[in-house]
């Protein structure tokens, strides 16, 4: 992850679910926490599904509400951004 510094500069780059994603794996490990169940809604889906992908040891179980596979070509996304 960029330096703090840096990402003033680039607000945008500290917003991706790959770092949202990271953030819970460094709080899982603080808190010592082998596996997790995870629930996600909307954007939160989306960590869910970084969390699966990247780190599959550390999640037992996802639950994804108002979800998609994809955000490139989501016209809601795109009204929002």
């Amino acid at each position: 992850m960029p330096a703090r510094s840096e990402l003033r500069l680039t607000p945008r780059r500290c917003f991706r679910m790959r770092d949202f994603a990271d953030d819970i794996v460094a709080f899982l490990k603080a808190k010592s926490i082998t596996e997790s169940k995870f629930v996600g809604h909307s954007m939160g889906s989306f960590v869910c599904q970084e969390m699966a992908l990247s780190q599959p040891n550390l999640v037992s179980r996802i639950v994804l509400v108002a979800t998609s596979t994809k955000v490139a070509g989501n016209p809601v996304v795109r009204e929002t951004v």
